[in-house]
Formats: C-alpha cells, structure tokens, sequence
C-alpha cells in the first residue's frame, strides 16, 4: 500500500457510511441494511438455509447493524486498493457476538486482505442461538468486489 496505511484505510472504511457505496439487493438476496430483527421471517430461514443442518429454532450468527456494516467497509477498501475480484472469509462469533478468528480463503489482494480480516473484527455481530442460549458458531462471509 502506498500513500495510505492499512490503520488509516480502516479508520476511514469505518468512520463514515457516506463514503461507502450502498450494498444491492433485490428479491434474491437479504436487504443489507437490516438486523436479523428487522429481517422478515422468510429472508431470516432464506439466510438460516445456508446453514444446513442448523436445527429448527436455532439461529446463525449475523452483523447486529446488517451485512452491510461489513460489506461496505471493504468495498471502499477495495476501491481506494483498485482490487477486483472475489472475496471469501470464514469468521468464527463466540457467544458474545465478537469476532474471535479470521481465516481468508480467497482473495484478489494482501492488503484487502488484511482490512477486511480488521474491519470483521470491529464487527459486532449478534451471537448465534443453539437451544435458545448464546453460542459460538462460524460465519461464512463472501464478497463480489466489481470491476474498476
């Protein structure tokens, strides 16, 4: 990275919304702008089902403010590195809904690599729930980067 640091280029995806563009959806993908409260009893199973083998009743892990308070961060990321591409992590939420481990499976570039791990880990998610109760559980999280 050039002219900005990684601590910087964080502060800056993080610090305001209006420089991050707006997450799509449309009626195949959950709205991002929305906690898993706000979202409708078929976009939650929607997200629920790709959990397989997730009992009934029990819910997965999700950003407490909407994907897009992940999702937007790393698309400005993304842009100010001029990377495209795909990117796929695995976050692990313990039972307070924090980010314990970041594990990157694919990704177009280092450095967006590392922003996004660090953006995940300021994420608050709220926790998944196993038998009613707070509990640890992965989150898969993949991200479609456009071209410049």
């Amino acid at each position: 990275m050039t002219a900005m640091t990684l601590k910087t280029l964080v502060a800056l995806c993080l610090g305001g919304a209006s420089l991050c563009c707006s997450a799509q959806s449309d009626a195949t993908k959950l709205p991002a702008n929305k906690a898993w409260a706000e979202l409708s009893p078929a976009q939650q199973a929607q997200f629920r089902n790709a959990y397989t083998g997730l009992p009934d009743g029990d819910e997965p892990p999700y950003p407490r403010e909407g994907m897009q308070a992940l999702t937007d961060p790393v698309r400005f990321a993304a842009n100010q590195l001029r990377v495209e591409g795909s990117l796929t992590l695995h976050l692990e939420i313990n039972a307070e809904g924090e980010v314990r481990r970041v594990a990157v499976y694919k990704s177009p570039d280092a450095e967006l690599s590392k922003a996004a791990a660090s953006i995940a880990v300021q994420t608050a998610f709220k926790p998944a729930r196993c038998a009613g109760k707070p509990c640890a559980m992965a989150f898969p999280w993949r991200v479609e980067l456009p071209k410049l």
